[in-house]
């Protein structure tokens, strides 16, 4: 796609590549069916639940996180199984989750639980879950006590595909104005960002 203008500052005379950015993931994209050039744009792994496990909430709650996911899980990809690790390390929970926010609200929100639960630490394998390209909302419950709860924390599966940009394609000439772009969506992204580059 290309870009022109008549204004030496609003001419591109480059191509453009959009890249989208896919539950904190920068991947590149398919224009027009053709495959993306082969580019990695990743989000560092600690901003995910970064200042969760120090913050005061989590140390003040009934079941205090020691350790989670930090990092994004792939769909499909059963290998990448993480940890989530708890105290007192001697209480049995079960991992309950929503697509939404909850607030810790047991009763009215977090309807889903996955199949792996465990005593002071459990491994979590969103794959082997059911759990699909998305951002999931979790809370530790006692499994003895739903009184006895963790914070919230985030688990981010990223997609393993890349959008297809549907539109601009070809010459786009800026006196027309700014170019809608569109693009066909990924199942269980819940956003994306447009960046533009000059150069491939």
């Amino acid at each position: 796609m290309y870009l022109s203008g008549g204004h030496k500052r609003n001419t591109v005379t480059r191509a453009a590549i959009c890249l989208l950015l896919l539950l904190c993931t920068l991947i590149p994209l398919s224009v027009s069916g053709q495959p993306a050039p082969h580019r990695s744009f990743k989000l560092t792994p600690a901003a995910i639940n970064s200042e969760l496990l120090a913050s005061k909430e989590n140390r003040d709650a009934s079941i205090v996180l020691t350790d989670v996911p930090r990092g994004l899980f792939l769909e499909g990809n059963e290998k990448k199984a993480k940890p989530i690790a708890w105290e007192p390390s001697d209480l049995t929970c079960i991992l309950r989750y929503d697509t939404a926010p909850g607030n810790r609200d047991i009763d009215n929100n977090y309807p889903n639980t996955i199949s792996a639960s465990g005593t002071g630490s459990l491994i979590l394998n969103p794959p082997l879950e059911g759990m699909g390209a998305g951002v999931y909302y979790c809370i530790l419950v006692a499994e003895s006590d739903s009184a006895l709860t963790s914070v919230e924390f985030k688990v981010i599966v990223q997609a393993n595909k890349s959008p297809v940009v549907v539109a601009p394609v070809g010459t786009i000439s800026l006196q027309q104005g700014t170019p809608l772009f569109r693009w066909d969506p990924v199942r269980g992204v819940p956003y994306y960002s447009v960046f533009l580059s000059e150069g491939p």
